[in-house]
């Protein structure tokens, strides 16, 4: 009886001890919970300012730049104030939101302080490399991109194609960011009034995404140029691309 005690007694013992090497001291425990809630308080400042680059560039597609500059502006000092905020990804969003508001700038007439943006944003660039953080595929390459874009609708088309000729997209390019290039590119052309290039730009971008010759107005406008303006070989070869999608001329 004694022994059955003893032996019990022995085997709570050890049953303690081995619950004591598993319970985790309250301090690490505490630790633990604050880098939880740190990283969820980045990913909430992350999201928030995604949702802003995101609602921004619907802004801007629906004519309503003064409204996507203050939304990208807005998100771009929340994140820059934010106490979260940090790492790559943090830096990447910054440069994102400050692209679209130097885009959305220009078409207010505000050229020089879109330039600004997107040195700034340049500056990012560089720290971030090519990184593709909320989908904003931001970099380099984007930033170089979004130069093109400024200067197409500052009207300096001789500065937006130089700074064309010198971007090569990386594969792992979206296909919207390489289609928005490739459209500005025609804007340009149709600009400087070389409409073959123009149109073999257009032809470009009827084979990386084939919807948006359906549904960019800028699309249109140039390919109407092309055809109503463009010598008779190069007019013929825009109204065919015109029929297949179904756009009027």
């Amino acid at each position: 009886m004694i022994v059955g005690v003893i032996g019990h007694g022995r085997e709570c013992a050890t049953v303690h001890r081995a619950n004591a090497l598993r319970r985790v001291d309250p301090a690490q425990t505490g630790d633990e919970r604050s880098g939880y809630g740190r990283r969820a308080g980045v990913d909430r400042v992350l999201s928030r300012a995604a949702a802003a680059w995101n609602l921004s560039h619907v802004l801007l597609a629906d004519g309503h730049a003064e409204e996507a500059e203050t939304v990208a502006l807005h998100a771009r000092d929340t994140l820059r104030t934010s106490s979260e905020g940090e790492g790559l990804d943090y830096l990447a969003l910054h440069g994102a939101l400050l692209s679209v508001a130097a885009v959305a700038g220009t078409r207010l007439g505000q050229t020089w302080a879109a330039r600004e943006r997107l040195r700034e944003a340049n500056k990012l660039a560089r720290l971030t490399g090519e990184r593709n953080t909320a989908w904003t595929a931001f970099g380099p390459t984007s930033v170089a991109i979004h130069a093109v874009s400024i200067e197409i609708e500052a009207g300096d088309v001789g500065e937006a194609l130089r700074l064309a000729e010198g971007i090569e997209p990386p594969p792992a390019l979206s296909i919207e960011r390489r289609v928005a290039f490739l459209v500005d590119q025609t804007r340009g052309y149709g600009q400087r009034q070389d409409y073959g290039s123009a149109l073999v730009a257009l032809q470009a971008a009827s084979i990386e995404a084939p919807e948006d010759m359906t549904y960019r107005p800028a699309v249109h406008a140039v390919l109407r140029t092309v055809i109503q303006r463009g010598r008779a070989t190069i007019a013929r070869q825009g109204a065919a691309l015109a029929t297949r999608f179904n756009i009027t001329f």
